[in-house]
């Protein structure tokens, strides 16, 4: 297919409560490659059955090069879920130098996620940019660009201004529980709002993720009220609770509005030759409502300074312990608070 224009509406029949529909613009089922077109303005939606791919939907080989997916929307009723807005993927799709912008998952009182793209497949993305799409939902919502239940791959592309927002929002531009690798990338001016839980304005992963030569700049994490929940957890950038390596990356000017933090760890987390910055808060790491019985967090050749409320601090709650290992050749800020011993070679600055 090449520089083609495809624009279509889908009321999807459901002839059974547990039917489901994807792809309104373009279902491929074998093998298919794009090149220099427009995928936009095309709508999926019920009222009676969750639905996936409001331009696309691929359960075949889909290769997308050089095009535009946008203003796409999968829209659900009732209890049912809206995902994947621009792109649902289930098979396996490769994203090369092409824009995915102004897409919505939107669900009404049930789920919805990844506005720009759903994968339960494999998905690679290289040179792209996932731009302002939005998951909107009244429960739950997970990432307004870019939803992982899979494999995914992010090379030398921009997540920027992509929105999740309900009552409980995690992962304004990426959510993940697969296996999510990130490089040379940026992850900028993304938002998880939620009236009650927002986590990962960034990025929120609870699957194996590797972050290399990447930037998290101007993520926010905020309720939709004009107050804090107590008790709930506010993570502007990047919020772990799986097995997460953070190297060669900056993590600064993050932000939320409930004084949390710029990084959250809620499981295994190491971060390598990282600066972060400049944010409300800095590295937190706790257990979290049992959904751990420990965290871990391990800082090597990092620098860790001039951040709104703390640099590092550890929070054990319940039954569980929280525990930093704090590597040679740190630098710090002075606002390490207590439970954080620091090797020797480690500097305050």
């Amino acid at each position: 297919m090449l520089g083609e224009k495809i624009s279509h509406t889908d009321y999807a029949p459901c002839y059974s409560y547990t039917d489901g529909d994807t792809g309104a613009g373009i279902l491929n089922q074998g093998e298919l490659t794009i090149v220099g077109s427009t995928i936009r303005d095309n709508l999926l939606s019920s009222e009676y059955c969750s639905v996936e791919g409001g331009g696309i939907g691929n359960i075949g080989q889909l290769t997308i090069i050089g095009s535009t997916i946008t203003n796409n929307v999968a829209s659900s009723g009732y209890y049912w879920d809206g995902s994947g807005g621009g792109i649902s993927n289930s098979g396996t799709l490769t994203i090369t130098g092409s824009t995915i912008a102004q897409n919505e998952a939107y669900s009404w009182l049930g789920y919805a996620w990844g506005g720009g793209v759903s994968n339960k497949g494999t998905l690679h993305i290289s040179n792209s940019s996932i731009w302002d799409n939005d998951a909107d939902a009244f429960k739950v919502a997970y990432s307004g660009g870019i939803t992982n239940f899979g494999t995914t791959i992010i090379d030398g592309s921009t997540v920027e201004n992509n929105t999740s927002s309900a009552n409980y929002a995690d992962g304004g531009g990426i959510f993940s529980s697969g296996l999510l690798t990130v490089s040379n990338s940026k992850i900028e001016d993304n938002r998880a709002s939620g009236k009650y839980e927002h986590k990962g304005g960034g990025l929120f992963a609870s699957g194996t993720s590797l972050i290399t030569g990447s930037t998290f700049t101007g993520n926010n994490a905020g309720s939709t009220e004009d107050y804090a929940y107590q008790g709930y957890i506010t993570v502007g950038a990047v919020a772990n609770y799986g097995d997460m390596t953070i190297s060669n990356s900056t993590i600064s000017d993050n932000e939320n509005n409930q004084g949390g933090s710029a990084v959250g760890n809620f499981n295994v987390l190491t971060i390598v030759n990282t600066t972060i910055t400049g944010n409300v808060g800095g590295v937190f790491t706790s257990c979290y409502q049992h959904h751990h019985s420990t965290s871990t967090t391990q800082l090597k050749r990092a620098i860790v300074s001039g951040n709104g409320n703390y640099e590092v601090t550890r929070e054990p709650r319940g039954d569980c312990t929280a525990t930093v290992t704090v590597d040679s050749h740190n630098l710090f800020g002075l606002k390490v608070v207590s439970g954080i011993v620091c090797n020797q070679k480690s500097t305050r600055v």
